[in-house]
Formats: structure tokens, sequence, C-alpha cells
């Protein structure tokens, strides 16, 4: 059964846009609010460390501490363990690496984790089939982030270590020069890979722990001082880089809402906090801890508290539109959670036309265009979207016309 989300309705004629095209929203479902049924994949009990997921949710890699690399090409539901392979070569064994963190591209085709242990940073640029190891130093890394296109990389490392980068998949790992010296625990990126925010935990008497972001891609770095100095576990950031937060270990749940410039502390009960993960635009986010999960649909204002078996819940993922998330527990298997999406269908005149754009969604939905609403003559249109890296939208321009037209957006 196809599902309605939104509609316009577009009167256009050929005279400049500002005078001649009223447009106003027909109908809209209501964004879908979490459900809370979580679910167990038919993924093994394994030592489960980190998730990472594609904008639409369907491609989905897992690592684990030592026990293999898995990945999903169906939003979860079942996973496969990546095969030995190291640049084309039967490696030993995939299942004697400490795996701790991964990334993934908006696509889920580029591919990055990081290690402990002196086994380094991998990358795959096929989705997990084949991976290699480009030139980076040996390190307790700890966290890795990407940018939507997989190209822009960063990761830290832990016991006084600092940050590094690399702008080619492929490519070397630089040491970024000002970046402080912590024992970082967390990194996040917006999509187009311009802005970081990286969280530390206190590293006594050396360190203290805090929350560092950069709006130049790591060149230079600024301490968030409106915070205090604790044990800062886990970030995440909306795909602009504008809405923010970040976790403190048996503390509270902090959001900002000007690329860290401010905190404000949420309602959030104190948990052991381990892992965050963010909508694109920052409104829907979720937060594992060691024992429940828990939820919020207003970026950070409320949150709830999942239905789902408590365990020590290491990481989680969301989808671009925060509709398939997805969480790991280390020798509990890999759960997900999917809701209905209903994207907000959204116009932008100009003077080439009318701009469509939506957020990814985490299911297939069509453009489609009827000329009276009187009838039930929608017409799919053919024009395929583009998909914006920098705000992981669907973007789609139609020229202007003298008739009125109604635009709907249906699953398939």
């Amino acid at each position: 059964m196809k599902s309605l989300t939104s509609g316009l309705l577009i009167k256009q004629m050929k005279t400049p846009p500002s005078k001649a095209i009223i447009f106003c929203i027909l109908f809209a479902a209501a964004n879908s609010t979490f459900a809370q049924i979580w679910t167990q994949t038919s993924a093994p009990n394994r030592m489960w460390e980190s998730v990472a997921c594609s904008a639409d949710g369907s491609k989905s890699v897992a690592v684990t501490f030592d026990e293999g690399v898995f990945t999903s090409a169906n939003s979860g539901s079942t996973w496969l363990e990546v095969s030995n392979y190291f640049n084309g070569i039967l490696y030993p064994s995939l299942r004697d690496i400490y795996w701790y963190s991964v990334a993934s591209s908006a696509d889920g085709t580029n591919l990055v984790a990081v290690t402990m242990g002196g086994y380094g940073i991998w990358t795959s640029a096929d989705s997990g089939a084949d991976w290699q190891i480009p030139d980076a130093p040996d390190g307790q890394w700890s966290a890795v982030a990407s940018s939507s296109d997989g190209i822009k990389l960063a990761a830290v490392v832990q016991d006084g270590g600092q940050i590094y980068a690399s702008t080619n998949l492929d490519g070397n790992w630089i040491l970024l020069p000002n970046s402080p010296s912590q024992n970082w625990q967390s990194i996040a990126s917006s999509a187009d890979g311009s802005k970081l925010i990286a969280s530390s935990v206190n590293y006594l008497p050396f360190w203290l722990g805090g929350i560092y972001t950069s709006s130049d891609s790591g060149a230079t770095w600024i301490q968030s001082t409106n915070l205090p100095g604790t044990n800062w576990i886990a970030v995440a950031s909306s795909a602009n880089g504008i809405k923010l937060v970040a976790a403190v270990d048996d503390g509270s749940i902090y959001v900002s809402t000007n690329a860290g410039a401010t905190w404000t502390a949420t309602s959030a009960p104190a948990e052991d906090w381990r892992s965050l993960a963010s909508s694109s635009d920052g409104t829907k986010l979720i937060a594992a801890s060691n024992g429940p999960i828990y939820t919020s649909n207003d970026s950070g204002t409320t949150w709830i508290s999942n239905n789902v078996p408590g365990g020590y819940w290491r990481a989680v993922a969301s989808s671009a539109d925060g509709n398939i998330l997805e969480a790991v527990v280390p020798g509990g298997g890999i759960w997900t959670m999917q809701n209905t999406p209903s994207p907000q269908l959204n116009l932008t005149v100009s003077n080439t036309g009318l701009a469509f754009s939506w957020t990814v969604p985490s299911a297939n939905f069509l453009l489609q265009q009827n000329l009276d609403l009187t009838t039930t003559n929608w017409v799919t249109l053919t024009n395929t979207p583009a998909l914006n890296l920098t705000n992981l939208n669907n973007e789609l321009t139609l020229s202007p016309s003298n008739s009125s037209g109604f635009f709907r957006l249906i699953s398939q």
C-alpha cells in the first residue's frame, strides 16, 4: 500500500516567479514518531563495537573486537560476514583484528574503519567487499568520521593522542598539527566534511575531558568553554554541522544549535552513555547507554526510553531521516528499529524554476503531479532527483509553465 506524505499546490505562469507563482501545502502526514519497536536481526552474537549505515539506511556495516566485519544490504534485516580479502588477496583473517569504529559514506559505498592494537586504518570503496590499508600511523584509534561522499575522513587517538585527517579514501593520513593532545573518544563530521566535533575524557593529571570543534576541516580547533571538563564519551552532528549533541559518561546529554558556540543540558537522565547518532536535520536523536536506549524527536528537548532489552549498548547508527535505527551490543547481536518515513516536500522558487527538495528517505518515494485535484490523474515525474551531499536532500528542479500544478510524494 502506497503512503502519501505531503503535497503542494503550485500556480505556475511564465512571468517573474516572485509575482506569479503561488503555492500552499494541501496536506501533510504528521512526522512519524519513534514507535520504539526494536527487532533483533540475524547477526550473530559477537563482540560488536561499532555500526554505520548509508543515508537511506539500506546499507550497513558493523565491526567487532576481533570477531570480524559484517555488512547488510537490506536495512539491517540480514547480515553477512565480510570475506577475508585485502586488496583482492586472501587475508589470513579479519577476525584477528581489533576493530573499534566504522563510518560510511551517504551511499554506503565508501567505508572506513579504525582499529586498536597496531592494526591501522582500513578503507573500502565497494561497500566492504574489498579492503585496503592506507598509510596511517599505528595507534590506539578510538573513533572515525566521514563526509557524505566518503572522501574527507577524520580519526582520533586515545591516550594523549591527536587528530588525523585524510582527503582521499586511498591516500595518506596526516596529523592535524593544531589538534590538541587528549584522550579522544569520539568524533563526528558535517556532510561536507568542513565542520568537525570531537570529544575527550579525563586523563589526569595531564588533560581534562572536553568538547572541541573545527569549522575548517580540522585546520584549527576551538574548545567549548561553557562546558565542564569531564568524560565526554560521544558526539553526533547534523548534516550542516550546526546542530550538535554530546553525552557525558555517567552524566547528562547536551545539545548545541550554533555549531558548538554554546551548549544546553537536556532532560536526558544520567546514564552510562556510550554512543549517539543524529538525523541529517538534527531533529531525531538516539542515545545508547550501558542500560537503556533513549530517542528524541525534538532535537533533544524530550527523551523517551525505548522498549528494548537492557544491555551494554555499544554503538548506534541512524538513517538521514531518523526512521531506521541500528544498535549493537557486545555479545548480544544487532538490533534495528524502522518507522514509516514521511518526508516533507519543500519548494523553493527561483528564476530558473521550481526547486523541490526532501530529506533522503529510508524508503523509495516518487514525485507525482496532477493538473486537477478533482481527478485521480496523478503522473509520476520521470525526472531523476539529485542527491545533495551537503545536506542529504533529494533535489529536483522543474521549469515553470502557464498551468496550475499539484505535486505530492508517494512511496513505491
